[in-house]
This record gives C-alpha cells, sequence and structure tokens, in this order.
C-alpha cells in the first residue's frame, strides 16, 4: 500500500501540471481538481504508472474550521477494466462516496447508492458534511489496479475561521 500527496502541502499547488478551479467567497468555496490517472500515475508511481488496489492519493488539503458539505466525481475519459474508488479522510476511506466505479463515464453524487456517511441522507444522524477541528485531506481510496481514467472532483464547503471547540 502507498500513499500518494497530489498536491503541495506548502502552496496547495498541483504536482502535476493538472489546475485547480476554485470558486470562493469569504466563506463559502468550490474546489474542483482534474485528475488524469494516467499522468499522476507516471509521474507519483513510476514504471508502469499504475495505481493498485490499496493506494491511496491526497487530493485536498482541507484546514481546521473548513466544513466540507458536498463531494462529487465525474468521469471523463473510464478506466478499460474494474476500477472503483472511495472519497474520504483519514477517519472514514468511504466518509464522502463509496464504490464510485471509473469504469463509466459520468457523475458520481452522494445520493442513497454511493453516498457515504458524511453526506448521505440515508444514515440516521448524518447527511450534514463534516466540520474538520484539525487539519486532514480529502483522499482518494482505490479498489482496483487504476491507469487510464480521467475524472473531474468537487467539494463545496464553508469556512468557519476562527474555530473554537469547547
Amino acid at each position: 500500500m502507498a500513499d500518494y500527496d497530489y498536491v503541495d502541502i506548502t502552496t496547495g499547488a498541483n504536482y502535476y501540471g493538472e489546475g485547480v478551479l476554485s470558486i470562493y467567497t469569504d466563506k463559502h468555496f468550490v474546489w474542483k481538481r482534474h485528475i488524469d490517472f494516467a499522468v499522476a500515475g507516471n509521474a507519483m508511481v513510476g514504471g508502469a504508472g499504475a495505481f493498485s488496489g490499496t493506494d491511496t492519493m491526497k487530493i485536498f488539503n482541507v484546514v481546521e474550521g473548513m466544513m466540507i458539505d458536498y463531494v462529487a466525481v465525474e468521469v471523463i475519459t473510464a478506466e478499460g477494466s474494474t476500477a472503483t474508488i472511495e472519497i474520504g479522510d483519514g477517519a472514514d476511506e468511504n466518509g464522502y462516496l463509496m464504490a464510485a466505479a471509473l469504469t463509466t463515464a459520468g457523475w458520481y453524487t452522494p445520493d442513497g447508492t454511493y453516498g457515504g456517511k458524511y453526506l448521505s441522507m440515508d444514515t440516521p444522524s448524518h447527511g450534514m458534511g463534516k466540520l474538520y477541528e484539525s487539519a486532514d485531506t480529502i483522499d482518494v481510496y482505490f479498489n482496483h489496479t487504476t491507469d487510464d481514467a480521467v475524472a473531474d472532483f468537487w467539494i463545496a464547503g464553508v469556512y468557519f475561521s476562527p474555530i473554537y471547540v469547547a
């Protein structure tokens, strides 16, 4: 199992040439990260450039006081073989999205099929998002070998600053 950091933690810049689209006010934000898994795999994994079914890729940094209240994935180019991913964080690897298939172009949103406990309204006492009381990352957890897919990852949220925790 390998853990890959797709963002430069000191600047938030992408290491491998793909930009982050950010739309925000002082408190609300929408971020998009475009990932070509072939390009990222060649740069990060080396050799064949494929992520294995036990790898993790950090794709967004979150800081204390951020509440992530929506996550979506748009698969633009499908993977040629079976490939699913989970979207989560250090506390729950599928807290946002689970079993999103990279084999079909289209959208994966936190509905009753793909929603993790942070966002799914089907889970009692959840569905409102997650407030981060300390810095963390939003991560992609690979369930299968992935090396051809291209996808856009979206997160939306609110930034509460400063946060006071009793």
